[in-house]
């Protein structure tokens, strides 16, 4: 019975920490994704702005 309840402890813990991990790397990619849309969307701001401020001067 001892032996069972380990090995089911075990079980659980490599199953908990897979679980963290894997929720750790959908963050981090997550976080890394909107962090490139949130440069690309502030480029393309100041390259409109750049060219309306051109146009108009």
């Amino acid at each position: 019975m001892v032996v069972d309840l380990f090995v089911i402890v075990n079980e659980v813990i490599v199953v908990v920490v897979v679980v963290v991990v894997v929720v750790v790397v959908v963050v981090v990619v997550v976080v890394v994704v909107v962090v490139i849309v949130i440069a690309v969307v502030v480029v393309v701001v100041v390259a409109v702005v750049v060219v309306v401020v051109e146009a108009v001067v």
